[in-house]
Parts: structure tokens; C-alpha cells; sequence
């Protein structure tokens, strides 16, 4: 990790640590962009359509895309050794349309960010210039998700769940914290 990027971790723990009057720490999720298992929403968490034409005209235009894309990589021969690139997720998303866990990873989807964790509250934060700690979810109390630090996964009441891939110093920074 760089030494921005500990800095940073220094800037959110203290920052968060004054305002909540707790011992806080904070783990580095460098890319979140999570698999939805979600009824009503694809995998990329965009909603999936109803309209039976919708869908239909959509599959038609996603496999004309794919297509396109391959035969462009055929031809131009830029393509490297793993072959076009196609969306990865990191992380997991679970539970009904309007859980916690949804709500959560719309805040924070698609980008880095601080999972700050003390022992009454969690949230997730990314670091700016003005202001230079920028909270995008929180949750204290019954809104508080249960973080499983062995599967890296935060586990609402309402039965959602959301996973994440951290890396290695980062999974032993938030076992080190049981």
C-alpha cells in the first residue's frame, strides 16, 4: 500500500474516531463492484425489465454489441493473452429489491473506499480535498449491519447481505481486529 494511501487510513481513523468518541479502524476496499443477487435487478445491479419486448430488444442489442466487440478484437489483434476484457465483479450483493444491503451498495458502487468499523457504528467513506473525509453510508444502532470479518461480509437484520475481495494486508488488518 502506498503511503498516500496510509495517510488516508490515518486521516478517516482519527477524523472518525474525534467525531464518534470510539477507537475506530478503517479497511481499504480498493474496488467494489459487486454481483447483485437481487430479484428485480441484474447482476450489475441495473434494474431488469418487465416488458417482455424491453428485454427481448435488449438481449438482441447486448449479443449484436458482443459481436462487434469480438470481431473488432479478431481483427485488430490488440486483445492480450486473457482475451476481451468483460465486466468483473468484486463483492456480492443480497436480499430483496429495497434492502439495507442494496441501499448500501448503491452508496458506494463502482469506486474505492474506507469500511471504518468501531464497536457501536460502521460506515463507509472515501477521502476528498473539501471536505477530506466524505461519509457515503452509515449505520449505528438497528441500521448497523453485523460485520463478519472472516467472510468479509456486513449481514443486515433485514437478512441482507453484502461481500467484498479484499486484498491480502487488508483481510489481515480486519482479522487482526476480532
Amino acid at each position: 500500500m502506498s503511503n498516500a494511501q496510509e495517510a488516508d487510513r490515518e486521516l478517516v481513523q482519527q477524523t472518525l474516531g474525534r467525531e464518534w468518541g470510539e477507537l475506530t479502524v478503517a479497511v481499504h476496499i480498493s474496488r467494489f463492484a459487486p454481483c447483485f443477487r437481487v430479484p428485480g435487478r441484474r447482476p450489475d445491479g441495473s434494474p431488469r425489465s418487465r416488458d417482455r419486448v424491453r428485454r427481448c430488444v435488449g438481449l438482441i442489442g447486448k449479443t449484436l454489441h458482443v459481436v462487434v466487440v469480438l470481431a473488432a478484437e479478431l481483427l485488430s489483434n490488440t486483445t492480450g493473452p486473457g482475451g476481451p476484457s468483460f465486466t468483473t465483479f468484486s463483492g456480492q450483493v443480497r436480499g430483496s429489491e429495497g434492502s439495507a444491503a442494496v441501499q448500501f451498495a448503491a452508496a458506494v458502487r463502482g469506486g474505492e473506499f474506507w469500511l471504518v468499523t468501531c464497536a457501536s457504528r460502521l460506515a463507509a467513506v472515501k477521502t476528498g480535498s473539501s471536505p477530506p473525509v466524505i461519509v457515503l453510508w452509515s449505520g449505528i444502532g438497528s441500521v448497523r449491519p453485523q460485520l463478519d470479518r472472516a467472510a468479509k461480509t456486513l449481514r443486515w437484520p433485514d437478512g441482507s447481505s453484502v461481500s467484498f475481495l479484499l486484498d491480502i494486508p487488508e483481510r489481515q488488518r480486519l482479522s487482526a481486529t476480532v
